[in-house]
């Protein structure tokens, strides 16, 4: 998985599929592309396409394209993977590869910044006690009545993009990546000294984070145009949806824990059943980037906005 998603994704992925043929995930991996010829074959890598093109020795042909061939270790590895059967030893066929692959330890963020960090997410605890801020592989703690910097907390992904605290205060829950590379959801245990858990990991950066009322459910979305909806604390995934063309800016539960509301670049807000992920509504009615979105207290309306400079509020029944 870590080869296919470092050398083919970016190719052959949600965003851009040569060929007709994607290789993000397992289901999507056994596909035949536009040529019509089996990808992979089990236990033939001599009769699988994607084996072939890996070994040509036609530049023009040979895959990745535009890059050096795979060093000889690792062009073995997919060749006792495919004769031994090509297994899958994951727990959802259709799970992006990215999703499959072990976070590491992130660097330690700087001793001090040499000029000022672009804040790029905030969120203040339940209880008004402290402000949680984005910064470069670190999430600060502030104390907002004083401006003081409380604590400090590494292993974070490199940019934050989206904070959120749990309803009771135990977790936070931080949202970032590396634009273009890799996309991460971590979960903080504010009550286990801060401890840091890898709850998703993506081909791409995420972009926002959100809780349920309850605190047992968490959402996220971002730059590779999908959501996710995890149970808390293992984070377990139990919804993956793939409904907007673009990056998925904002995620909001209801509250009553029912439904979720996402706002895209794709010019669309959208509704969605938490306990099945299906489409609802979709509300096209900014014509224009959709940056954020949420419900109104009393459950009954959507708010959005975007980059139309306005909010509008609308029905979910009917977008």
């Amino acid at each position: 998985a870590p080869i296919l998603q470092k050398k083919c994704v970016v190719c052959h992925g949600p965003k851009k599929s040569k060929g007709r043929y994607r290789a993000d995930s397992f289901e999507k991996l056994l596909l035949a592309g536009s040529s019509g010829d089996a990808s992979i074959v089990p236990g033939k890598p001599e009769d699988s396409l994607l084996f072939q093109l890996i070994v040509t020795e036609d530049a023009d042909d040979r895959m990745p394209q535009d890059d050096d061939p795979l060093p000889a270790k690792q062009v073995e590895l997919i060749r006792r993977w495919i004769a031994a059967g090509a297994k899958f030893d994951g727990e959802d066929k259709s799970a992006s590869l990215a999703g499959m692959i072990p976070g590491g330890a992130h660097p330690e963020a700087p001793e001090s910044y040499n000029f000022a960090v672009p804040i790029t997410a905030l969120a203040f605890s339940p209880y008004g006690g402290e402000i949680a801020v984005g910064g470069y592989n670190e999430v600060t703690v502030w104390d907002p009545g004083t401006g003081r910097l409380l604590r400090r907390i590494g292993n974070a992904p490199r940019r934050i993009h989206g904070l959120s605290y749990s309803p009771k205060g135990r977790y936070l829950a931080v949202a970032g990546g590396s634009p273009g590379e890799s996309g991460e959801v971590a979960l903080i245990d504010l009550e286990r000294a801060d401890k840091v858990t890898s709850a998703l990991t993506t081909a791409d950066v995420v972009l926002d984070v959100a809780f349920d009322r309850t605190g047992k459910l968490m959402a996220a979305g971002g730059a590779d145009h999908s959501i996710s909806i995890f149970s808390v604390p293992d984070g377990k995934r139990l919804r993956h949806i793939e409904q907007h063309a673009d990056w998925v800016m904002d995620v909001a539960f209801s509250d009553d824990g029912k439904h979720l509301a996402s706002a895209s670049r794709d010019r669309s807000a959208r509704v969605y059943d938490v306990s099945d992920g299906s489409l609802l509504a979709t509300y096209y009615g900014h014509n224009t980037l959709v940056y954020a979105a949420g419900f109104k207290p009393d459950g009954g309306l959507i708010l959005s906005g975007g980059s139309d400079k306005s909010i509008h509020v609308w029905d979910p029944k009917d977008g």
